[in-house]
Order: structure tokens, then C-alpha cells, then sequence
């Protein structure tokens, strides 16, 4: 576990630190001088789970902002080094005796899962923490929703027609160059993959959790999630659609935010902590409080996902940046575009939904987003959503949980994958 051993030294003669973030120039190597929290995100790939770390900070302002993001920093990487670990395990036990073919399907499932963020994962040991600080029984429910998570991604690909996901090739892909077809076989066997993994997701859950009381209670919140999922996906799916047909249609900027709740907000964020909650026999009542106080800040993780799908690298991000662009993807910052300035937006759609665009006409896109105000507008928008789950998170009991929430808030503001 990383430690923060103080929050105010300037050298580190005495080698008590491994790393020394300072904001004054020091002449001591190993300090790695920031300026602002931006410049801490850059540099927390430095950081390994057993650094020592000292802060010497002569901008008070962002204390906190530095004290949080580490603190969300060393409890998520520890987590993750254990998720590596055992979703290698949980793969192995997919392999069964089976036809070559399903065989050779499993393989394809078993390379997908894995790779991941682990953010949901990370939220249900957290939500677990709530009431239990021994995390161990709530791993196969981490590991489950990661499967689920994989599964649903799969699908996601197929609807996108996305060539890379995680940094590698899509399964769709593969089968088309392993087919070397052009019918729908390899979308077929893609989504035959992913109902594969929907049903593996539950199978987790019953042997680890049969004798469970909260098992029902379990399923029935994993359910909503699911059923939330798909009503957002429904939306992202037809809302870009029926502008092509009818660019004068009624298209709202609510219609984006809707999306971003149903779809991101309940997967990502509110469904995991509070699936973590529900396994460590938190009320229904409390479960309602942290549905209201997370479903802001999930909504500003998809605004900042829909700025890095169009002006995040690839190489960072795993995916491509011009996917977003090709399919027309409805986000806040089309809606600024089109609802608020206007005389940007007859250049903007010349480019923006076109198949096989050019990485010069791409540019294009991020330039007119940009100089409209419209990039300005949804980093607004990140901000306006974080500070309405601060005016909550802020005002919870448990340290530990508050202190990781407010710095995997400053993470979402700050990410770049």
C-alpha cells in the first residue's frame, strides 16, 4: 500500500520517501516537480503500490485535490494487482470439455476478459467497505460484474462495428480475419459470445453465493443495472439514426444526458457500489442516498469518455478516435453544436457521421468543436455534475470512503483513458 508519510517536506536525504511530488524545483532526484493536479494524473504511473510518498505543496488550493487523487490512487492500484490475479483464475474455469468450436469460443471470451480498468470491480469492494473492511467474500461478485462487463462490450463492439477494444482486436474482428468471410457469421459468433458471457456472469454468482441470503437481493439490483444498460443503449443506438433521417427532429440535449444516466452512470458508477453495498446488507434506503449522490458523477465519467472518444489517443485509450465521429454519436457537445451554435454546425455535420473519414477531416471535427465553445461546454458540464456528488459525498461519515469517492472524482475530471 502506497504510504503518504507527510504533506510537507522538500528533500528526502534521510530516503524515507521512494517519490517526492513537489511544486517547487528541488534538487533532489527523485522529486517530480507538478504544478497542478493535472500534472500529478501524468505522473501517477510512477507510483507502485508499496511507494512512500512525500508532498511538499506551496499551493494550498489544490492540497486536497492532490490528497484525494492519491488516496483514490493507492487503494484502486492494490485492487487492481489483486483483480489481475484472480480474473486470470476465474478464466481457467470457463474451459470445459466441450466441442472444439465452443472450446475455441471460450478462448475468444477468456482473451477479452481481462485488461480492463477494474473500475467496477473496485467500486463494489468499496460499496462492500461500507459496513465490512475484509473484502475477500465480495471478490467473485467483482470478478462477476467484470464478465458482465465484457459481455456487454462484446455486444457494444458488434453495434459499433469497433476494430479495437482494450488495445486489441475486437472478437468480431478476429473471426473475420480468421473466416476470411464477408457474410454476418463473425458478428454472429461475437454476439453468441457475449450472451456466453451474460450467462457465465450469473453462473459466478450462484456458486459463490448460493447459500447467501442477499443473493435474491443481488440479482434483482444486477438486473436493474442490466435493464438500465439497455434502455441507454437503446437510445445511443436510435437517437443518431432518426437524425439522419430528420436532422430537424426534436433532439435535446437531455436526450445525451438521459443516455449518459441510463447507460454509463448506472453501469459504471452507481450499479457497482451499490451492488457492493447490497452484498454487505446496507437498507434500501441507503441504497436509494448513494443512487443520488453517484448518478451525477457517473454521468461526468461518459461527458469526459465522449471528449477522449474524439480527442483521446489511441494509443491511451485503447480504441479508436474516429469511431465516435463515423457513427454520429450523439454527445453534449453535438447538442452545444447544434441547439447553441448553430452557425458552427452546417461545416460540423459535413464531416461529423461519415463513414471512412480521413484523420485531416477528423481534425476538422475537433477544430469546430473547439472553436465553437463546445469542448469548453462539456469540460463546464464534467464540472457542474462532479460538484452536484461532492455536495453528498462530503457530508459521509466513513472516511475511507469519502476520501477514495472525492479522488476518483478528480480522477474522472483528469483522465485520459
Amino acid at each position: 500500500m502506497i504510504k503518504i508519510i507527510s504533506e510537507n517536506v522538500y528533500n528526502s536525504k534521510k530516503n524515507e520517501f521512494d517519490i517526492i511530488f513537489t511544486d517547487q524545483i528541488s534538487n533532489d532526484k527523485k522529486a517530480i516537480k507538478i504544478n497542478n493536479p493535472k500534472d500529478l494524473y501524468f505522473n501517477l504511473n510512477k507510483v507502485k503500490s508499496t511507494s512512500n510518498i512525500g508532498l511538499y505543496i506551496k499551493k494550498e488550493k489544490y492540497i486536497n485535490n492532490y490528497y484525494q487523487l492519491l488516496y483514490f490512487y493507492q487503494n484502486y492500484i492494490d485492487k487492481v494487482k489483486l483483480f489481475k490475479k484472480e480474473i486470470k483464475k476465474l478464466n481457467k474455469t470457463f474451459s470445459q470439455e466441450d466441442h472444439r468450436l465452443v472450446n475455441d469460443a471460450i478462448n475468444k471470451l477468456q482473451y477479452m476478459n481481462c485488461d480492463g480498468k477494474y473500475l467496477r470491480a473496485f467500486l463494489i469492494t468499496l460499496g462492500y467497505q461500507l459496513k465490512n473492511d475484509n473484502i475477500n467474500y465480495v471478490i467473485p461478485l467483482a470478478l462477476a460484474y467484470e464478465t458482465f462487463q465484457t459481455s456487454i462490450l462484446i455486444h457494444d463492439d458488434i453495434i459499433d462495428n469497433s476494430n479495437t477494444r482494450r488495445g486489441k482486436k475486437t472478437i468480431h474482428e478476429i473471426y473475420k480475419k480468421e473466416l476470411n468471410i464477408k457474410d454476418n457469421t463473425p458478428l454472429s459468433l461475437a454476439l453468441c459470445i457475449g450472451d456466453l458471457g451474460f450467462y457465465l456472469t450469473n453462473d459466478i454468482l450462484f456458486k459463490n453465493y448460493k447459500n447467501d441470503p442477499q443473493l435474491i437481493k443481488i440479482l434483482e439490483y444486477l438486473n436493474k443495472v442490466i435493464i438500465n444498460t439497455i434502455k441507454g443503449e437503446i437510445i445511443d443506438v436510435y437517437l443518431p439514426t432518426l437524425e439522419k433521417i430528420n436532422n430537424k427532429g426534436r433532439f435535446t440535449e437531455r436526450d445525451v444526458m438521459e443516455t449518459s444516466r441510463l447507460k454509463t452512470s448506472w453501469y459504471t458508477v452507481v450499479g457497482p457500489f451499490c451492488l457492493g453495498a447490497i452484498a454487505a446488507n446496507v437498507s434500501e434506503s441507503k441504497i436509494k442516498d448513494y443512487e443520488k449522490m453517484l448518478e451525477p458523477m457517473g454521468m461526468a465519467f461518459q461527458v469526459r469518455d465522449d471528449i477522449l472518444g474524439i480527442f483521446g489517443s489511441s494509443d491511451t485509450t485503447g480504441k479508436s478516435n474516429l469511431t465516435d465521429i463515423e457513427e454520429n454519436k450523439l454527445t453534449i457537445m453535438y447538442s452545444y453544436l447544434k441547439l447553441i451554435k448553430v452557425n458552427y454546425y452546417d461545416e460540423f455535420i459535413k464531416y461529423y457521421g461519415k463513414e471512412n473519414i480521413t484523420e485531416e477531416q477528423a481534425e476538422i471535427v475537433r477544430d469546430l468543436i473547439m472553436r465553437s465553445g463546445a469542448l469548453d461546454y462539456a469540460e463546464g458540464t464534467i464540472v457542474e455534475l462532479l460538484d452536484l456528488s461532492k455536495e453528498d459525498i462530503v457530508k459521509l461519515k466513513n472516511k475511507h470512503i469519502k476520501d477514495t469517492l472525492l479522488g476518483l472524482m478528480e480522477y474522472i475530471r483528469l483522465r485520459e483513458k
